[in-house]
């Protein structure tokens, strides 16, 4: 982070997290929420700490990665089952359709007071599984990758199609969004015949993108010379 800071987020059940004066949220009800915090270089003081999640009592919000901008803005992922999750205004997804939850992507203000931007992350006719991994370019785009069973995940024209994709089954994409979190820039699912799961994912100096997961599909798509191109289920 800025100057050396340590930027932090996870999930706690815990009413009593320290939270700092001006945080974004500092009550928490119960069940599970997400939490963001910055620690000073040495870690020995906070210098802000913020819940993120659902105000309902039974909500479960669990984040999985962040990222830092370039001003110190905080961008974090993951998964949610709170329709009250809160989203801004003009974001690319203010609707909660998820059957069972909906994946997240929030960008919290450099000093954590405010939400820049926040939306979920999914389509409408399926149960989705999260927002895994996330990571912001030079130019300030968000590059992000999950989990998803909806058949009508947004796919961009002109993506990358493999050749075997089942839509009853859990399909990875990896997708990036403009820095106002409200434009998709292009988006792909990609997977075999059974389910894939992603873990993280990084960037390439020319803007590329390495995810890694794991995936049960015996047709996974590979490329010709690869370390492994097949797979073998005992």
């Amino acid at each position: 982070g800025p100057d050396g800071r340590i930027t932090v987020a996870g999930r706690t059940d815990a009413r009593n997290f320290p939270t700092t004066d001006g945080s974004f949220q500092r009550e928490h009800q119960a069940g599970m929420i997400g939490f963001v915090l910055r620690l000073t270089a040495l870690g020995e003081q906070l210098v802000w700490s913020t819940y993120l999640g659902t105000p309902q009592p039974i909500g479960y919000t669990e984040i999985r990665d962040l990222a830092v901008t370039k001003n110190g803005a905080t961008i974090v992922c993951g998964h949610t089952n709170g329709a009250e999750f809160p989203v801004t205004e003009g974001a690319l997804k203010t609707d909660f359709d998820g059957k069972g939850g909906m994946g997240f992507l929030t960008k919290l203000d450099p000093q954590a007071n405010s939400l820049d931007w926040s939306t979920f992350i999914g389509g409408n006719e399926g149960v989705e599984l999260g927002v895994d991994g996330c990571a912001t370019s030079e130019q300030d785009s968000i590059t992000i990758s999950g989990i998803t069973g909806s058949s009508d995940f947004p796919v961009t024209d002109g993506a990358w199609v493999p050749p075997i994709v089942d839509t009853e089954r859990s399909q990875a994409y990896a997708l990036r969004l403009n820095s106002g979190g409200n434009q998709i820039l292009w988006s792909c699912v990609f997977g075999g015949t059974s389910d894939e799961f992603t873990a993280r994912l990084d960037l390439m100096p020319d803007g590329g993108v390495l995810i890694g997961g794991d995936t049960y599909s015996h047709d996974f798509p590979t490329t010709l010379g690869a370390f492994q191109e097949t797979i073998e289920f005992i």
